[in-house]
């Protein structure tokens, strides 16, 4: 999930973990942990790279407005460490919240259908494609080319060669990429307008303490809460350009801190695309994901701010 949308990864490893899950049935806690498991990581995966969420890239275009741009590898080396804790943290929890019964499972493969492959010369051209464009990714400080511009490569290159016709690209998710633009744009207007100063000068007695982790503990809370009841991108749009205006030199951290925690919200169904794809299996209920969210959602901002004000020390 740190390279493709958290919703195609959670799709992915639900169908690979489903034929085992409703194996087990549902008195299996073991079953349980599975279909918790993967939306959980794939929403703290997706920290991981600028593009891996819709927040990520929001916060990288206010931070490069702001005048404190972030390259690729510099926002994985804040982000990486992040969800590699997360994981295991959530990873952890499962296994004492959801411990197994079962010592041994055996899973029927003969009677599932062999999958289809494509054709070899599509399979070598989506493997180069993939491997050139991480590889660039990778290397931005050396070539000094936007993200933006190496995220073309996969659309020209896939779409020249045939791979991806005019109804796989129809089929892309434009809602999501209209949904960051709109995040970017609104962004932008709030700052402009002078909203995002006025409503910086309402939270301004948070600054009155000199103590900047807990202007940023506040913040953070406050789109993780966000976050759970609406949209986590739309959460980043509105709260990032106030939380900006209200630290002026802090720019960056605030980017970082704020577009992390967004991802940190999985108490609901509704909190994340993930969650609502591992819910739709039938098999968990909405009172399962609330253990899980309510660690997450608690622990991510901690661990981000902590890591961030750190980190920020020696690297930025």
């Amino acid at each position: 999930s740190m390279f493709i949308s958290n919703t195609s990864t959670t799709v992915l490893m639900i169908g690979a973990v489903l034929p085992l899950v409703r194996q087990l049935g549902r008195k299996e806690p073991f079953a349980q942990s599975l279909v918790i498991a993967v939306p959980l990581a794939a929403s703290v995966g997706g920290m991981g790279t600028i593009i891996g969420s819709a927040p990520n890239a929001i916060a990288a275009g206010v931070a490069a407005e702001a005048g404190a741009p972030i390259d690729f590898i510099e926002w994985m080396l804040v982000a990486v460490p992040v969800a590699l804790v997360l994981v295991v943290a959530g990873w952890i929890f499962l296994l004492k919240l959801h411990p197994g019964k079962l010592k041994e499972i055996r899973l029927d493969l003969s009677a599932m259908d062999e999958p289809e492959l494509p054709q070899i010369r599509d399979r070598v051209i989506v493997s180069l494609v993939t491997i050139t464009t991480i590889a660039l990714w990778m290397t931005t400080p050396l070539h000094g080319i936007h993200v933006a511009a190496i995220s073309l490569i996969p659309i020209v290159g896939l779409t020249m060669t045939q791979v991806l016709g005019a109804a796989d690209v129809r089929g892309l998710p434009w809602d999501t990429l209209m949904l960051v633009a709109g995040g970017l744009s609104l962004g932008a207007a709030v700052t402009d307008t002078g909203l995002a100063e006025r409503l910086a000068s309402w939270l301004a007695f948070l600054t009155t303490l000199n103590l900047d982790v807990l202007v940023y503990a506040a913040l953070a809370l406050v789109t993780v809460t966000l976050s759970n009841f609406m949209s986590n991108t739309a959460t980043v749009s509105l709260v990032l350009p106030v939380s900006v205006a209200l630290m002026p030199g802090r720019e960056l951290e605030m980017c970082l801190i704020l577009g992390l925690s967004a991802s940190c919200a999985l108490l609901l169904p509704v909190s994340t695309p993930p969650n609502a794809v591992a819910f739709a299996t039938g098999e968990i209920r909405t009172k399962d994901l609330r253990p899980g969210g309510i660690l997450i959602g608690l622990l991510g901002p901690a661990v981000v701010i902590a890591w961030v004000l750190l980190i920020s020390r020696f690297v930025f």
